[in-house]
């Protein structure tokens, strides 16, 4: 389940929620001074992998004649 950031409009309070994503948008209660919370626009993160590259797709393979690796051609 997705995290959502909320902010109080009346003391400021930043508040955290786990909810389901058709729930991002429910009325919730500031813990602190019980006024209705705003969502707020959150970053994403992404977990970067490894990159593992295959020479035989990172490289084009051509015809010994083809006139982009022949010799005095192009």
């Amino acid at each position: 389940m997705p995290v959502y950031e909320y902010v109080c409009p009346e003391c400021r309070t930043h508040v955290e929620h786990i909810r389901l994503m058709k729930e991002a948008d429910d009325p919730t209660p500031c813990p602190r001074c019980s006024h209705l919370v705003v969502r707020q626009v959150s970053r994403f993160a992404f977990k970067k992998t490894a990159v593992v590259s295959d020479p035989t797709v990172s490289k084009p393979v051509h015809m010994s004649a083809c006139a982009c690796c022949s010799p005095g051609r192009g």
